[in-house]
């Protein structure tokens, strides 16, 4: 016999007609019926065994061991999805639904249900091959926890980023909360990330001594829910900064494996059955049905007034609880008139009693009761709310009625006291192909959300100063950004405005000398551009082959055209000879455009310092010679053309070769310490002076120092690469 169920969605009733679906009545203790329906194998299920429950109005996702199955309210049929339509793996272990699309977490990687077609999120082989157990998400980004950690990922963007803090630990469930989330690590623990720090804090759960594990975590009202494995559900009170348990004195079982919310109550699945917590009411209530007996339960998911059941082994059962039925009349959502009228109509067991509360748009967690007149006639109620009396003009309002066993429900709406038209403008800057930043402000504070064209791109709102920035891709075909706005009714405007789209902006830096030597000569760098136009700051980075920054030039005028580096580091140091150095010039304009040049190279040569006694070029040993030997390594003996260069712009003047080491003992068969070893270098130096480029032998006189006459300390590395060297000097006369 086919059995007939009335789904109440909201204030839209669907009728359900399952084949094959039983439908029985369950004792409840705090609700008197329940009707359950069926969803197995013989129902078009592909599987009986539930790791998730994915719920909108048109459907409901169901994600089991063997693909994901959809169920269709209007057709009642279930269409499957597996590995043959593109899931990366035919375990489902989470859902995210929203009005356009379904986010698919897989055992071996995440998915995306949209129009239809399965699209894998890939994102550069990062999330490949992972186990996504969650998904949450936080304005336009989605977060996935994993078996190795929580991942952010832009669907703008398609890139995905690892939050550092808990990279590599295994996630089994994740809330929002005001910071950032409330994460359940997959061993028992509980922990709150902050978004803002990046910082992770472990949670110490109060009234669990024996440290059990916590299998579920969720948020609502005031509180953070842990569904722990043997000390039942404790909560933590956000508000009062309180703990509590909600079992053991209870007689609730204590062994919670999952856990929903409602918005008004707290459903946990347990080893013998189902559990409830009424939280507004401190009243405890439990299901029992014989499908609980013989299987765990292994998903739960609350849709308006049906919660659907997952098991492992026994498929779906789902069945609407028994709340009293509401339904509230709007004659308009704007209300020029300073009273308005709100009728409705209710149903349920016994006498009703019905109550009216409010919460305006800045503290929109403070509900306020209305003193306003409640009226019942029969099944009907009317409510008089008196806009006069209330300060702002945008309100949300609550409706809540309980039947006479203290069952309730509730029924929210929004109210706008003015019907103001909707406007807003946009402030264009200097736009360029690819990615532009558009911002503007809105008069009316009913603006819902904002869409910009080209680019279908929902622009994030600031409430408080009714301004918004949002993103646009531009070409240099588009001639028109548009910008839908919609208000909290649905009702919506579209503003174009007529734009220019410029090329992107070229930029160049070339150092016109490649090589120089620091401390006797700088570094130039033309700068050539095309299509800047105003410049926020300019900023010239110099880095070493180690990619640390050495040296960093910014301003916040206009781009020169010639730049100037005189080759020292940010304490004023020379920097070595015979090293590559690195460069980028990065130029920001006020409407937040950025560009940068690639990196390029300049090369030091030698090291020159002019003191008392005359000019001195340092080259330090660790480049020209191995350790332990004065032979100069080949690839380095072009250092001495630049030598040369310095020396013949002083003609006649005498030349001092001296060498230096540090001060860690040598004792080789060639140079049994430092002294010989330092004095066979600066012999090597002058020998090739005189033999490469022909100056007068007594003009020059070599002599080692060993390490007497230190640059630097000798206990630390740094000191003593500085300390071992040969310096050049060429004498006053």
């Amino acid at each position: 016999m086919i059995k007939r169920q009335d789904v109440i969605i909201g204030a839209l009733v669907v009728i359900l007609n399952i084949s094959g679906a039983g439908a029985e009545k369950v004792s409840v203790s705090a609700e008197k019926g329940m009707e359950w329906q069926f969803l197995t194998g013989g129902t078009g299920l592909s599987s009986n065994f539930v790791y998730c429950i994915g719920v909108n109005e048109e459907k409901k996702y169901i994600g089991t061991d063997k693909g994901l199955n959809i169920f269709n309210n209007q057709s009642r049929k279930v269409t499957v999805f597996s590995r043959k339509e593109g899931l990366p793996d035919e375990r489902i272990l989470s859902l995210l639904c929203d009005d356009r699309q379904t986010w698919i977490g897989t055992a071996r990687g995440l998915a995306l249900l949209k129009h239809g077609k399965i699209e894998i999120i890939d994102a550069g082989g990062v999330l490949q091959g992972l186990k996504i157990k969650t998904i949450i998400k936080k304005d336009q980004d989605v977060f996935v926890g994993t078996n190795k950690g929580l991942f952010q990922y832009c669907p703008r963007t398609r890139a995905v980023t690892s939050l550092a803090a808990i990279k590599g630990r295994d996630i089994s469930g994740v809330r929002r909360n005001q910071q950032g989330f409330l994460i359940n690590l997959s061993n028992g623990e509980a922990v709150n990330y902050n978004l803002g720090t990046a910082e992770v804090e472990k949670i110490k759960l109060e009234y669990n001594p024996l440290g059990h594990k916590v299998k579920a975590i969720g948020s609502s009202g005031d509180y953070f829910w842990f569904a722990t494995d043997g000390s039942g559900l404790l909560g933590y009170n956000k508000i009062k900064k309180e703990w509590n348990t909600y079992s053991q004195e209870r007689g609730v079982d204590r062994f919670l494996s999952v856990l929903a919310e409602d918005g008004k109550k707290i459903w946990f699945g347990t080893f013998y059955g189902l559990f409830g917590y009424d939280y507004l009411e401190k009243e405890w209530f439990s299901v029992k049905h014989k499908i609980f007996a013989e299987y765990d339960i292994s998903a739960l998911a609350v849709e308006g007034e049906y919660l659907w059941v997952g098991t492992a082994g026994g498929g779906v059962i789902y069945g609407r609880k028994q709340s009293p039925y509401i339904r509230t009349f709007l004659p308009e959502r704007y209300f020029m008139d300073e009273k308005a009228v709100i009728k409705g109509i209710v149903r349920g067991k016994g006498k009703l009693t019905t109550k009216i509360e409010y919460c305006n748009a800045v503290f929109p967690d403070i509900w306020l009761t209305r003193n306003a007149s409640i009226t019942n006639s029969g099944h009907q109620f009317q409510a008089g709310i008196d806009f006069a009396k209330l300060p702002d003009d945008i309100y949300q309002f609550k409706i809540t009625v309980w039947d006479a066993d203290r069952n309730f429900n509730q029924e929210l709406f929004t109210l706008v006291k003015q019907t103001a038209p909707l406007e807003l403008t946009v402030n264009l800057n200097i736009l360029r192909t690819g990615r532009n930043i558009i911002e503007g402000e809105y008069e009316n504070q009913t603006i819902e959300k904002i869409i910009l064209e080209p680019g279908g791109e929902e622009a994030v709102l600031n409430r408080n100063g009714r301004t918004f920035s949002g993103e646009v891709n531009l070409s240099l075909e588009d001639v028109r950004i548009l910008a839908e706005a919609f208000d909290i009714s649905g009702r919506s405007k579209v503003f174009a405005y007529k734009i220019k789209v410029n090329p992107p902006p070229q930029l160049n830096i070339t150092a016109r000398n490649t090589a120089f030597n620091p401390g006797f000569e700088e570094v130039n760098f033309t700068v050539k551009h095309k299509f800047i136009w105003e410049v926020d700051y300019w900023e010239l980075s110099i880095f070493s082959e180690d990619e640390i920054l050495l040296r960093k030039y910014t301003a916040s005028h206009d781009l020169p055209e010639v730049l100037t580096w005189d080759g020292q580091d940010e304490s004023g140091e020379m920097v070595e000879g015979g090293r590559l150095w690195y460069y980028t010039l990065k130029v920001k304009e006020k409407d937040g455009y950025e560009i940068m040049t690639p990196r390029q190279a300049v090369r030091s040569n030698v090291l020159v310092e002019k003191q008392k006694r005359g000019v001195v070029i340092k080259l330090s040993n660790n480049i020209l010679f191995d350790l332990g030997r004065s032979d100069i390594k080949k690839q380095y003996l072009y250092l001495f053309e630049e030598v040369s260069k310095i020396i013949k712009q002083y003609p006649g003047s005498m030349i001092l070769i001296e060498g230096h080491t540090d001060s860690l003992a040598i004792k080789t068969y060639q140079y049994p310490a430092n002294q010989q070893l330092s004095e066979a270098r600066a012999l090597t130096v002058a020998h090739y002076l005189i033999r490469k480029f022909g100056f007068e032998e007594k003009r020059i006189t070599p002599i080692g120092y060993g390490a007497s006459r230190p640059l630097a300390s000798n206990a630390t590395d740094a000191g003593r690469s500085k300390n071992r060297r040969v310096e050049i000097i060429i004498l006053e006369k």
